[in-house]
């Protein structure tokens, strides 16, 4: 198991700059995933780390051995990418055991190394397959076994599995965190899908322009996110965010809200309020908790089996809101007007400038 630190590292491509003087340390065997949207710098920087790509500015030290301008083969890591780049003409064992081949290994210890490694991940009657003959599951399963041969100190994952379909990825999701609970490795991930970061991930790191938003725990993300932008990211949907106003009272794009007493405004410091989709609840009795409360419109119904979306908009105000409800009927038609409330322990505040009051 090994460490891993970023200290003031940057990353330019001529003026553009991709990663922003970043420090950061990842503990020595976590789960560690890398989450954000298309463009954040997350695959550059597993990059750096891998020694695929040069760095501007900074430094990158695995295991306490700074390895900033070590070649790739130095630095004692595995990588898998999205594609599975399996070689063709070899079958699966010659794929899993082709690293072990490049290091001149005596034959007998590489097919030892394989039968284990195909062993976890539950290939070995498929030794003698080409990859022509296999799933894309097993094909992710082979390239997963070929950098797991290697046994090296940190395993580099960029997006493995976006290629595949719902079930498959579930089924990977598994696979890659029984992985890691029996092997106790390092493990830094990247993904822009949020749902693989909150299942796998041990810790979150959220990007976004090149520089971290937050570094912490699923559930520390989900529940007290440190920007609008994280709130909004993570959550599927994501957060709803209404941007408020204080003429006299609290308002909604201009609405009114009922506020219950108790309701800290943090001195009007709050321009916007964050409400999870799952916290709001139709119909004015449906709490007796102290809330907020206002009319919204209803808009679309989205079924989606055990749970539905609610597409609304704030009567007055026109503000776009999603409701994430139990599936059923609502009995309530487009365009119609219901009241909705939302308990007041579950509503985030942020400054104008989307960092997190409370």
């Amino acid at each position: 198991m090994a460490g891993v630190t970023f200290s003031n590292l940057s990353k330019s491509y001529g003026n553009v700059p991709v990663v922003k003087a970043l420090d950061l340390t990842l503990k020595s065997g976590e789960f560690t995933v890398l989450l954000g949207p298309s463009g954040c710098g997350k695959t550059t920087l597993l990059r750096m780390l891998a020694g695929l790509e040069e760095v501007t500015e900074g430094e990158i030290a695995i295991d306490g051995r700074v390895v900033t301008d070590l070649h790739a083969s130095e630095r004692d890591i595995a990588m898998v990418f999205q594609s599975y780049a399996l070689y063709p003409h070899l079958d699966v064992a010659g794929n899993i055991g082709f690293p072990l081949e490049v290091r001149g290994l005596p034959k007998s210890e590489i097919a030892a190394k394989v039968r284990s490694v195909a062993g976890m991940l539950g290939l070995l009657e498929l030794l003698t397959r080409k990859p022509k003959q296999l799933s894309g599951g097993q094909r992710q399963r082979v390239a997963l076994g070929r950098a797991m041969v290697r046994d090296p100190k940190v395993f580099l994952f960029d997006e493995p599995l976006s290629n595949l379909d719902a079930n498959m990825r579930e089924e990977m999701r598994s696979e890659l965190i029984r992985f890691h609970r029996e092997t106790g490795k390092s493990i830094v991930y990247v993904t822009h899908d949020q749902v693989e970061a909150m299942t796998m991930a041990q810790r979150i790191i959220v990007m976004r322009q090149g520089s971290i938003q937050q570094n912490g725990t699923p559930f520390e993300i989900y529940k007290q996110p440190k920007n609008d932008f994280v709130a909004q990211f993570v959550g599927s949907p994501g957060m709803n965010i209404l941007d408020t106003d204080f003429a006299g009272c609290l308002r909604l794009g201009g609405a009114p809200l009922t506020v219950p007493a108790g309701f800290d405004l943090s001195g009007g410091q709050v321009a916007k309020l964050g409400i999870r989709p799952e916290d709001i609840r139709l119909g004015t009795s449906a709490t007796t908790e102290a809330s907020l409360s206002f009319p919204v419109r209803l808009v679309d119904v989205q079924p989606l089996g055990a749970t539905m979306i609610i597409d609304l908009k704030t009567v007055g105000g026109n503000l776009p809101l999603i409701a994430l409800a139990e599936w059923r009927d609502p009995g309530i038609s487009p365009n119609s007007e219901i009241e909705v409330v939302v308990p007041i322990s579950a509503v985030h505040k942020f400054a104008a400038d989307g960092v997190r009051i409370c």
